[in-house]
Formats: structure tokens, sequence, C-alpha cells
């Protein structure tokens, strides 16, 4: 179920508030050595955000364009993930854990409408990875960039 309990909420002065609760599991069974293999995925992401209408007049721009508004949109996540993967020898009768670990997400977005057809998008994740098994080793990652999206459509 994704996600199995959400709610996004947005607040009449642009505050907006995000909960949701994920959960994933799958079987897989294999016959010729009589295993099976069973993933559970549980995640839970709390997120935040602001948007500022007519951003222009903040920085006391000049508008050049009256049909759309330049708003800027701030947005934050953070979700915690557990993944499980569990190895069940049926012959044998025991269990043995595969592969896991608990993942922690930070995300920033940061969206900018600058005219019409152009929007401008900055964003930043920061992901960690702490293993359950000892086969594999805590990682740490940021990822960051800048996208300019064109919408020939509006």
């Amino acid at each position: 179920f994704n996600p199995l309990f959400g709610v996004n909420m947005t607040t009449l002065s642009n505050v907006s508030f995000k909960l949701e609760y994920k959960k994933t599991r799958t079987l897989n069974m294999n016959i010729a050595s009589l295993q099976l293999v069973e993933g559970n995925n549980r995640e839970w992401v709390v997120g935040a955000g602001y948007k500022f209408d007519d951003f222009n007049a903040v920085l006391k721009l000049k508008q050049q364009q009256t049909k759309v508004k330049n708003s800027l949109t701030l947005r934050t996540d953070f979700s915690i993930k557990d993944i499980r993967s569990v190895i069940r020898k049926l012959e044998e009768g025991y269990s043995e854990p595969e592969s896991g670990g608990k993942t922690f997400k930070f995300s920033f977005t940061a969206e900018y409408v600058l005219s019409e057809f152009v929007d401008l998008c900055f964003y930043l994740d920061k992901n960690t990875n702490k293993p359950f098994v000892s086969s594999s080793y805590p990682t740490r990652s940021w990822d960051g960039g800048f996208t300019v999206r064109l919408m020939l459509t509006r």
C-alpha cells in the first residue's frame, strides 16, 4: 500500500503539511531450492512547505507579464524507511536475514515560477543508510541540483 495512510493539508495562509505511512510486502517462492524470500518495507514521511504568492513584489522587481504570478514554493520532507529481506529455507526449517537496513532521507526543494513558460527548481537530498546485516556498510550521500523546466502547453 503506497501510501497506506496519508494526509496532505494546505492552510489558507499557504502553509502545507504532509504525513504518510507506506507499507510494502513481497514474497518470492523458489520451488527448486524450497526457499521463500520475504521483503518488508515500512516508511514514515513528514513534510512541510510554504508558498510565497507574487514573489516579485517581495523582491521588488518590475513585473513584465500579467498572466502569471511569480510564486516561490519551498518544501522540506523527512522520511524514515525500514527495509528487511529474509530468506526462509522451508526444508531445513530456519530463517536468516539476507539484507536490509534503516534509511533516513531529508529533501528540500525550492521552485520558482519565472514566467508563463519557465519554472526554476533547486533541490537537495541527503540519504543515510544503516544496514542490519554485517556484510553491508553504512552509507551516506548528498544530491543536489538545479533544473529549468520549459512548458510549451500553458
